[in-house]
């Protein structure tokens, strides 16, 4: 009896065994397929996501694209057809390149709903660079191409550049005044009242203006106010390359680049077209002082976005976006 009873026990012990052993099994079974599952969600998700951020990448890429291939596609198309392809349309092709710059601006400030990051001081001495512009071709032919239908097309041109202006500085300081950061656009606000940093800038270049002026148009005021239209282009966009500089290692909206590089576009084309027409600026005395200025002042910009330029580039190039790694000379001011 004692015997049938531990051969009973043994066999209770042993089926509980198996049963214990295939619960194990079951377990681990479980955790497998748990585990492949997980591992498949993984894979599935990464497959799932990656497509998303390329495709991400390529629309902006693509907008990119469309946005430099409608200005060029116009502006060439204004060369041809209504400048006649000749070489004083490259002053309405510069002329355009700005005014594709602030259609830019205002794009940027009304898609996102705000200012950040945008310079109201350079905007405004671009808004006084095109009035005076504007003023010295409006009843004047002396700096305007020579054909008439492109002469017309450059008071057009600018003069929407002076509008659009106008329109992103109200933006900047009405629209949008909460998001715009008064404490980076502190350029120049030294010994002068708040918000009037770009009086350094304007002064010096109206004393020069008074000084050296050309006269093709025979008159004093649009004679000087192109002089200081030409001037004070040359330092209008210190104050945006500043704020950039302020913010150091923070990157820049690209629609914001894509406006400044714009704006250094335009000024390299106006540099090309003066290299050769610079004589024209010679005064009744013989002398080519002005026209030098004139070049001098073109170039001086040109060298003073090289870094704007480089990084611009790196961005356009890597699909990053445009950070400013240290900062810079501009940083004293």
């Amino acid at each position: 009896q004692l015997s049938s009873y531990s051969s009973i026990e043994y066999q209770q012990s042993s089926n509980s065994h198996r049963q214990d052993s295939n619960t194990y099994q079951y377990s681990s079974n479980t955790y497998r397929k748990s585990t492949n599952v997980s591992q498949f969600a993984s894979t599935h998700d990464f497959y799932e996501t990656k497509p998303r951020k390329v495709s991400m990448a390529v629309q902006v890429d693509s907008f990119d694209m469309k946005l430099w291939a409608s200005f060029f596609g116009v502006a060439l198309l204004i060369y041809f057809l209504v400048c006649s392809g000749g070489f004083g349309a490259i002053l309405v092709f510069a002329s355009s390149a700005r005014t594709f710059g602030f259609a830019i601006l205002n794009l940027k400030i009304l898609a996102t709903k705000s200012a950040a990051g945008v310079s109201v001081k350079t905007a405004q001495m671009y808004c006084l660079v095109f009035f005076c512009s504007a003023l010295s071709i409006w009843h004047h032919e002396g700096y305007m191409p020579d054909d008439e239908v492109g002469g017309l097309t450059y008071q057009m041109v600018e003069a929407t550049s002076f509008l659009l202006s106008l329109s992103a500085i109200y933006a900047c300081t009405v629209r949008f005044k909460k998001s715009y950061q008064h404490d980076c656009d502190m350029f120049g606000e030294w010994n002068v009242p708040s918000g009037f940093g770009t009086l350094h800038l304007v002064i010096p270049c109206c004393i020069l203006a008074l000084i050296w002026h050309p006269n093709r148009n025979e008159h004093f005021i649009s004679d000087f106010a192109y002089a200081f239209s030409m001037y004070l282009e040359a330092v209008a966009l210190l104050p945006q390359l500043y704020m950039f500089q302020r913010q150091v290692k923070q990157s820049v909206e690209i629609l914001t680049a894509h406006f400044v590089f714009a704006l250094g576009f335009g000024r390299v084309l106006e540099f090309f077209f003066w290299i050769e027409a610079y004589v024209l600026l010679e005064t009744e005395s013989g002398s080519n002082m002005i026209g030098y200025l004139t070049l001098f002042s073109q170039l001086f910009q040109i060298v003073l976005m090289l870094d704007f330029f480089y990084y611009y580039y790196l961005s356009m190039k890597n699909d990053t976006p445009l950070v400013f790694s240290s900062c810079h000379g501009l940083d004293a001011v």
